[in-house]
């Protein structure tokens, strides 16, 4: 059974990453040794040491860290590797995994529904678009599936489901500490009411708002259980204040939205769940004040900065201060267009990555979607939407026997997951990674779950002594 992390292993740690965005800065190569190298590196260890110490997850969780690093820099080897290589390590931990494995056998159910879209989409695209499009549009829901084939009716430790959680933080760092070497002077900045590329690495402010969200929510995690990403409380709070304070300098709102839906729901059910004494409710409004003074303190100095902009970025008004007309970012256009395309092909729908060229035929307009669900609906039809909600049947088994602790993960991921592909689609790796997590059974001891607990409901895969 897996371990915490000692003071000093999280302080190093947390010291190498910091370190290492200076290095990305400084030595432009780098950039392409860490796109290139920790992938074959994960999978030798997965191999090596048959998994045995959830090796995979563990890995998957630092390229889920690293994938927004690696094209803020450049170093991807191509833009959607990320997902293929989460996709790849899980498949190789479950592969090598001695212990018994099963498979969750209702995922079919997701996987089938791409097949007739997928046809469509290969009869209908031109030639010249046909690999880029479909690899584009699969390789989330490839990552999605890997990620619930891995992570259902698992059995971990806490100690390994908050390790988890420290590896995507220690790149979350990386990432924070780069944004701040690669923006300029913020007085130079002329903020406007619209997501900002100069304070997001010169990347997609939405991409970088999404997974510094996810950060937002392991910190308080983390702090919620007493637990440590840099080893020491104090340090934790201002990595999470730094976090927030990036967050906000995107100025896309879907990363905020989802981290205050996550830190919400966490909560919520961590308290509802189990008996909270006196201490759990001292804890509880400590949080809340703290939070609260900190948020505060970061919207007046942002408010400063930015001139008021930030005000009416997250108020929905535009530049000089009138209300918006367009105050989705054009994402409800593109919502309506999809489902007025699913309304005139509901059984099939018009085949993957067709609708946004349907959408230059109808509006002279080529826009990507940024609604998994409404792209599903318009590319998939009744078959993908009898597809997407299979996940969440998936999911919904063996709820009642999680323990408080990870009910309240369960919720907190799922919540973030519905944010984040409603604003920013599967463009990241990291929606799907996070789904799979929240399927996991975690306990204060791996031994302490049943089987029954454990492979209800599963298809034996192989015998275990494969």
């Amino acid at each position: 059974m897996q371990t915490d992390y000692s003071k000093l292993t999280l302080l190093s740690l947390s010291v190498f990453h910091a370190l290492l965005s200076i290095a990305l800065v400084s030595f432009e190569p780098f950039a392409t040794l860490l796109g290139i190298l920790p992938t074959p590196i994960i999978l030798l260890l997965v191999i090596l040491n048959r998994n045995q110490n959830n090796e995979a997850a563990l890995g998957s969780a630092y390229i889920i860290g690293l994938e927004v690093i690696w094209r803020i820099t450049g170093g991807f080897v191509t833009y959607e590797f990320a997902k293929y290589s989460v996709a790849l390590i899980l498949l190789t931990g479950k592969l090598v995994d001695r212990r018994i494995i099963y498979v969750e056998k209702r995922i079919l159910i997701y996987v089938l529904s791409f097949f007739p879209a997928f046809y469509v989409g290969l009869t209908l695209l031109p030639p010249s678009e046909q690999f880029r499009q479909l690899s584009s549009i699969i390789s989330g829901p490839i990552c999605l599936v890997m990620a619930v084939i891995y992570f259902s009716h698992r059995r971990i430790s806490y100690a390994t489901l908050i390790k988890i959680l420290q590896v995507i933080g220690f790149a979350i760092i990386t990432l924070t500490l780069l944004l701040f070497l690669k923006t300029p002077n913020l007085e130079s900045i002329e903020f406007r009411s619209q997501s900002n590329f100069q304070t997001s690495g010169g990347f997609g402010p939405n991409q970088v708002s999404s997974i510094l969200g996810f950060g937002m929510v392991i910190m308080v995690i983390l702090l919620w259980q007493k637990r440590r990403l840099t080893g020491f409380l104090y340090t934790d709070i201002a990595l999470l204040i730094l976090i927030a304070y990036r967050n906000l300098l995107t100025f896309s709102r879907g990363g905020m939205i989802g981290a205050i839906a996550g830190i919400i729901l966490f909560i919520v059910f961590i308290t509802i769940t189990r008996k909270i004494s006196k201490a759990g409710l001292v804890r509880l409004a400590t949080f809340i004040i703290i939070g609260t003074i900190s948020f505060n303190f970061i919207w007046d100095r942002l408010t400063n900065i930015t001139e008021g902009q930030i005000v009416y970025r997250f108020t929905g008004r535009d530049t000089l201060g009138r209300v918006s007309q367009n105050i989705t970012s054009g994402r409800i256009f593109v919502a309506s267009d999809e489902l007025v395309t699913f309304k005139d092909n509901i059984l099939s729908g018009v085949g993957l990555s067709y609708s946004k060229f349907l959408r230059v035929e109808r509006q002279s307009i080529l826009t990507n979607t940024h609604n998994e669900i409404t792209r599903t609906m318009a590319e998939q039809g009744l078959i993908g939407i009898i597809g997407f909600l299979s996940i969440f049947w998936i999911a919904s088994k063996n709820y009642r026997h999680r323990s408080p602790f990870n009910k309240a993960i369960f919720w907190c991921l799922i919540g973030l997951f519905l944010v984040t592909i409603s604003h920013s689609a599967m463009r990241l790796s990291m929606p799907s990674f996070i789904f799979g997590l929240a399927l996991v059974h975690a306990a204060p001891s791996a031994k302490s779950l049943t089987r029954g607990e454990q492979f209800a409901h599963s298809t034996r895969l192989w015998p275990n002594n494969l």
